[in-house]
């Protein structure tokens, strides 16, 4: 099926859909941003990107294979981004780069890249801060 046909099918009845304030949102995995358009949308994409926390903490980005047509536990190819920076460059962000705007075989979804860097870093961020806090807590707690 077309992209665009798959988004006239999707983008007013998903399970994935929250309304607030007048804007519509969705938790859909592929959707960088959770806005729902057509230019975000994972499920409408053969080609879509996603970068998310895993159950262990770690960040992992996916990308959507578009040759699991049928089967649908196989859609998403993760990868586990583990080093932050090394010799004073970010790994993981060039690897996100690389990999949504890659020359091989074509160009993946390079107009996604950006984004997906972001989210990565926010929540790189949120999981330090988050480390930080719950030691924080425990010192906290150990003196009382």
């Amino acid at each position: 099926m077309s992209d665009a046909l798959v988004w006239q099918l999707v983008k007013k009845h998903s399970a994935f859909l929250h309304k607030q304030k007048g804007i519509e949102l969705t938790k859909e995995p592929g959707n960088l941003t959770g806005r729902n358009c057509f230019r975000f949308s994972g499920l409408a994409h053969a080609h879509a990107l996603d970068v998310s926390l895993g159950k262990d903490g770690a960040v992992y980005f996916s990308k959507k294979r578009h040759t699991a047509g049928r089967h649908p536990a196989k859609t998403w190819a993760k990868y586990k981004l583990t080093q932050h920076q090394r010799n004073g460059t970010n790994k993981a962000a060039h690897a996100i780069k690389s990999q949504s705007s890659g020359q091989f075989p074509v160009a993946y979804r390079g107009d996604l890249a950006k984004l997906a860097v972001a989210k990565y870093h926010k929540l790189f961020r949120a999981r330090v801060n988050a480390a930080k806090q719950a030691k924080a807590d425990a010192k906290k707690e150990s003196k009382q």
